[in-house]
């Protein structure tokens, strides 16, 4: 990870990686550290949420997940055909699997052990069951994993056609979402598959493109991410969680306006987005841990209950300090299984 300080130029940050799609990483990571902030303080405060906190929740959860699955499908066929089947899942055990466990464990330990403080119940049980039943944000990961390892068999299958035949496959799933209510993790599979897919799509397209974003492109996506949200929320009266076509048809454009909008800030030499971008994985694993472990302070100890303040401090220390950890451990030289425990598994790609 690069210091701290200022950077002269976006091409200069990791060898090999793409600034527009660190920079998207880093506004879907800053998205997903306010959803659960957010989210949590409201939960602790236990009273009625502040004016505009439900739209807002909606909007983001409309699609700051699907974007993550449609950046990691940019990369994957590539990765595979580089691979091979067994290479790849071999690599995503390494950087997908092992923060997955690591980190469940660690957070489901914590909140075992802090149970008065939380705002649930978790049972040692419930840590255990990482296998098979994903909890709290780590369910992303988990899903991911299976993307991966159903590339690979519609890959090995059907080499010229796999990425086809599984984007109508996705697509059924997704249009069947309420068949799979609560069967294992098949729901969010549903959900999530299809963008996957739809980034492997454009991976041919878009995976290498370093072209920035003029200002007419940034003003008509951003106009157009404004309006298909209000038609989605006021419009139709539909919530994030309203799963159908409109909310698929949502979450692409939505994806879409965030790539012209980080195209654009690519262009900037944002060096602070490549920064956050690159530690994404690290960011997303120990976000919770330092954000809920600030709240339960600030609340417990020092007395402060106001949301606004809550917010602000959480989101904060959810990005900055799991970015220091990135940097002492790189500085301490952490490679392989101990790098990828933190999310530094493989910082030389733009994936």
């Amino acid at each position: 990870m690069p210091d701290f300080v200022h950077r002269p130029n976006t091409a200069a940050h990791s060898p090999g990686r793409i600034a527009w799609i660190d920079t998207a990483k880093a506004i879907g990571i800053c998205l997903v550290v306010y959803g659960h902030v957010a989210r949590g303080t409201v939960a602790a405060l236990a009273g009625a949420p502040p004016r505009g906190f439900e739209i807002a929740d909606s909007v983001v959860y409309s699609f700051h997940m699907p974007l993550f699955f449609w950046l990691a499908g940019l990369f994957a066929v590539a990765s595979c055909a580089r691979h091979g089947g067994r290479g790849l899942i071999a690599d995503k055990l390494v950087t997908i699997g092992v923060p997955y466990l690591v980190w469940s464990l660690a957070q489901g330990l914590l909140e075992v052990w802090a149970g008065e403080f939380t705002n649930g119940t978790v049972h040692y049980a419930d840590v255990m069951a990482l296998l098979w039943a994903p909890r709290s944000q780590f369910w992303f990961l988990y899903v991911l994993f299976l993307c991966f390892c159903l590339l690979t068999i519609a890959h090995h299958a059907l080499p010229r056609y796999g990425v086809i035949v599984l984007t109508v496959a996705a697509l059924l799933l997704y249009g069947s979402y309420d068949v799979w209510h609560g069967l294992w993790v098949l729901p969010a599979l549903s959900r999530s598959l299809v963008y996957f897919c739809f980034g492997m799509l454009c991976g041919p397209y878009l995976a290498h493109d370093r072209r920035s974003a003029g200002a007419a492109a940034l003003l008509a996506s951003v106009a157009a991410f404004v309006a298909a949200q209000f038609v989605f929320h006021d419009v139709f009266g539909l919530r994030h969680d309203d799963y159908g076509w409109a909310a698929l048809a949502l979450g692409g454009l939505s994806i879409a306006a965030v790539v012209v909008v980080s195209r654009a800030l690519a262009g900037l030499h944002v060096g602070v987005l490549l920064l956050i971008g690159e530690a994404s994985m690290a960011i997303y694993v120990m976000h919770v841990i330092v954000a809920a472990g600030l709240r339960v302070f600030l609340m417990h100890f020092a007395g402060i209950e106001g949301y606004a303040i809550n917010l602000v401090l959480g989101i904060a220390a959810g990005v900055i300090v799991p970015l220091l950890i990135c940097r002492l451990a790189e500085l301490g030289h952490w490679q392989g299984l101990a790098g990828a425990a933190i999310g530094i598994g493989r910082r030389a790609e733009a994936r």
